[in-house]
């Protein structure tokens, strides 16, 4: 391979980083993206770590969702990954689009640099970058921040695996382990496992390194220890905190197996667009409903292409082309299938069983599994690239007839599809178990279509073009792959995150000093919106502060969606007795939890709510009468001052209080282990209190109460990832000194 600087300047990356500023300008200068969780969570956490850190404190607690929460223990807000400083440096919502392009634009870099490493050709090469930055499962990842982070460390840390097989060279390892620890920081788990997996299977073949096999288990080994030893720092608080919640008690069947792949889908890996658009307020414009947990999906898209995936299978193949042995190809070939197969879930026999047995419920959504398959896949693209590039034509004369063939089978399809009822009604009800007209005849033979024409053009190039056919293979991967991705990253003016919401001002002078409880809203939303578009969807959660939206704005929910089953459970315990009351009881309990507001999309009539304000098409906002303030006395005689709260910032409380008995100073904040107190200097314990709350036990008298939150595992955590950087950098001096 050539210098990184060399590589760095080929026409073929430029071509890619061009590429990415055409296809990301709006976002990047004029508009946002805003889509799903974007809108709901990440924006709004990604701001609260940035206050965090621009007040010189470290992010360590969220007093708004659950009524307040661990914030850098939850390794979902990547408090701790260097992203954050974007956000010091510019204006919010443009460090938010920066950030989101940036690491879209890395994953491709990065693959690009990887697959020249691995002896691709330019053209070879430019062609996997492609293929993995823009396939459906990764630019699927854009609206949910965190796996999208994690994204671009994997071609990373296989590159410098790569390196260190090749060179032997201590700086390759150090490099391999900040990148394994960076992916740990960003929160997506699974697919560092899978990361190491792959490095594991790249290292099985005897030809993969002069390093002997024993040597090279080894030194896997300490790279995952390393790595491990990096991100201490966030691993051993979050694991603290499981204990504590859903996952780490254990997620049930249905819960851990949620959104698992349908075989149904599976066509859509080179069928982009088979089961309808996302981007759209109507129901029936996504006709794969039936097929998905909650009837929308989690990853948007499974489409890695006709292109990609008739190059990957060219890429299996012994003769021609350069790049990875054809051993190593075949295992990641191998590798892409298990992930595949994992991804089923529930769907794959006996996984669930498996999944009783062994302790892996703490991960959930088993579709995640799909983008594992990703990288794998995009170098195989290259190497099929290379290969036909390079090949004789004989060669490329029978692969342009099996293409060609594909071609002519998915055209006829499409055609039948497009113009014969019947076949479309057995299509829609055996498929995509709906009636026949609720799925657009259409739609289908659009996507058949879109995959026949990629079919078609590649069989002609295979036949007429030659040096040229690397080139060209990348432009159609990219122009394959970009149509199949039109509308899966919608944008908006940025007014829509950076405007307050309309009814936010009136909201927050009846929650006072207290929190809100926003009702939930039923499994049908409807909103009514001038067009079509998805953003109407966004801009309603927004302007009703639906969902958990309103934590957003700093205003506290004691109760709401455990979206992440990373709540601690008692408190999740209490949010569904809730969640069952009648009104009549239900209000008393909202008052008891120190709730003094109430915001709901329908009007609502029970003792103890007093009406403030309702706005058209609603919602309705309450004050709960009788509500109990934050932070309270309780003395056996009912004599003394409530607790008076002098300041309060995220993770400190100060607050004075004065009785003239002992007393126990109760407060709504949910129990934490991390949360300790002093009593006028003094060391006092903070205790569990109604199953959920805080308290603490103070003698008679006027004092001033002092409470901290530190996460439990932080320190150790510090003192672990310091020590693994040490280590890290004294090995590489200890090499270089000696070579």
């Amino acid at each position: 391979m050539r210098s990184f600087r060399a590589t760095l300047r080929e026409p073929e990356l430029l071509a890619l980083v061009s590429l990415q500023g055409l296809i990301f300008w709006r976002p990047l200068f004029f508009e946002t993206f805003f889509f799903r969780d974007l809108h709901l969570f990440f924006f709004f956490q990604r701001l609260k770590v940035a206050q965090s850190l621009a007040s010189g404190r470290l992010p360590l607690w969220d007093p708004t969702l659950h009524g307040g929460q661990p914030l850098l223990a939850n390794v979902n807000n990547t408090a701790l990954y260097p992203g954050n400083l974007l956000y010091l440096a510019l204006p919010p919502l443009a460090a938010f689009n920066l950030e989101i392009v940036l690491h879209l634009a890395l994953a491709g870099i990065a693959t690009y640099v990887l697959a020249r490493a691995l002896d691709l050709k330019p053209p070879a090469a430019l062609v996997a970058a492609l293929a993995y930055e823009f396939c459906g499962p990764s630019l699927s990842l854009v609206n949910l921040l965190n796996r999208l982070l994690a994204a671009p460390w994997t071609p990373l840390m296989f590159l410098f695996w790569h390196l260190l097989l090749v060179e032997r060279r201590a700086r390759w390892f150090a490099a391999a382990a900040c990148a394994g620890g960076l992916q740990i920081l960003a929160g997506f788990p699974e697919l560092t496992v899978f990361t190491f997996a792959l490095l594991a299977v790249w290292s099985l073949p005897d030809g993969a390194s002069e390093i002997p096999r024993r040597n090279r288990v080894a030194l896997l080994a300490g790279l995952a220890l390393t790595t491990a030893g990096l991100a201490a720092v966030q691993i051993l608080p979050t694991l603290e905190l499981l204990k504590h919640t859903a996952r780490g008690r254990g997620l049930g069947a249905a819960s851990a197996f949620a959104w698992s792949l349908d075989p149904r889908r599976l066509p859509e890996l080179v069928l982009p667009g088979l089961l309808g658009r996302v981007d759209t307020l109507s129901d029936a414009d996504y006709w794969g409903r039936n097929l998905e947990d909650q009837g929308f999906p989690y990853l948007l898209s499974l489409s890695f292409g006709m292109g990609t995936a008739v190059l990957a299978l060219a890429g299996l193949g012994r003769e021609g082309g350069a790049g990875p042995p054809v051993v190593q190809r075949r295992l990641m070939a191998v590798f892409a299938g298990v992930a595949l197969l994992l991804a089923l879930g529930r769907n794959l026999p006996g996984l669930p069983a498996l999944a009783a047995a062994v302790p892996i419920r703490v991960f959930r959504y088993p579709v995640k599994l799909v983008c594992a398959a990703a990288l794998p896949l995009a170098i195989l693209a290259g190497a099929g690239a290379a290969r036909i590039a390079t090949a004789d034509r004989s060669l490329r004369i029978r692969f342009a007839a099996g293409v060609g063939l594909a071609a002519l089978i998915l055209a006829g399809l499409a055609a039948v599809e497009a113009t014969s009822s019947g076949f479309a009604s057995r299509v829609a009800l055996s498929f995509f178990a709906l009636p026949s007209d609720a799925v657009p005849r259409g739609g289908v033979a659009v996507s058949l279509g879109h995959a026949a024409l990629v079919s078609g053009v590649l069989a002609l190039l295979l036949v007429f073009l030659r040096e040229s056919a690397a080139w060209a293979l990348a432009a159609l991967v990219a122009a394959d792959l970009l149509a199949a991705s039109r509308g899966l990253n919608p944008t908006a003016p940025r007014a829509l995150l950076a405007d307050p919401p309309r009814i936010l001002a009136e909201v927050r002078r009846a929650v006072g000093g207290g929190s809100l409880y926003r009702v939930p809203e039923g499994r049908v939303v409807h909103v009514s919106a001038p067009s079509n578009d998805v953003v109407w969807l966004a801009k309603k959660n927004l302007d009703t502060l639906a969902r958990y939206t309103a934590a957003g704005f700093g205003i506290p929910l004691p109760f709401h969606l455990d979206f992440d089953s990373l709540a601690r459970a008692d408190v999740m315990r209490v949010a569904a007795f809730v969640e069952g009351l009648p009104w009549a009881r239900r209000v008393p309990v909202l008052a008891a939890s120190g709730i003094t507001a109430m915001l709901a999309d329908a009007a609502v009539s029970a003792p103890g709510l007093e009406p403030v304000a309702a706005w058209p098409n609603g919602p309705f906002l309450y004050r709960v009468v009788d509500a109990r303030p934050p932070a309270r006395l309780e003395m056996a005689d009912g004599s003394g001052r409530v607790a008076s709260d002098l300041a309060e910032r995220a993770g400190l409380r100060r607050l004075v209080t004065d009785s003239a008995t002992p007393a126990s100073l109760a407060m709504t904040t949910p129990f934490w282990e991390g949360w300790s107190a002093t009593v006028d200097g003094e060391r006092a314990e903070v205790r569990l209190a109604n199953g959920f709350t805080q308290s603490v036990s103070l003698p008679a008298g006027r004092h001033v109460v002092l409470l901290r939150y530190w996460p439990p595992g932080l320190t150790a955590g510090l003192f672990v990832s310091a020590a693994s950087a040490l280590l890290l950098v004294s090995l590489a001096f200890v090499k270089r000194r000696s070579a």
